[in-house]
């Protein structure tokens, strides 16, 4: 790893180096904000949360980065892949 990425993850948090070593790194390449997933999705906040607590399909949690949360964008495709074979069946 080269040394400015080990500069990088000493800035972390000890609980977000834990997320991120336990989601499959090979598929994180791009993480979006709150208001890229909300656009994305289009929908609000609220129902994004809503969506998070549902027991039978939970939308993916994010990541917490210090303040910030991001979502990986395979797994929020992946999440809307599912949506829509589940709706069109």
């Amino acid at each position: 790893m080269p040394e400015n990425s080990n500069r990088q993850w000493s800035r972390l948090g000890s609980q977000s180096i834990r997320q991120l070593k336990a989601v499959d790194t090979s598929v994180l390449t791009i993480s979006l904000s709150l208001g890229q997933v909300l656009s994305h999705m289009t929908i609000g906040k609220t129902f994004l949360y809503d969506l998070m607590k549902d027991p039978i399909t939970p939308f993916p949690p994010p990541i917490h980065i210090r303040r910030r949360s991001v979502w990986v964008v395979s797994e929020v495709e992946a999440y809307m892949r599912k949506a829509i074979e589940q709706q069109r069946g």
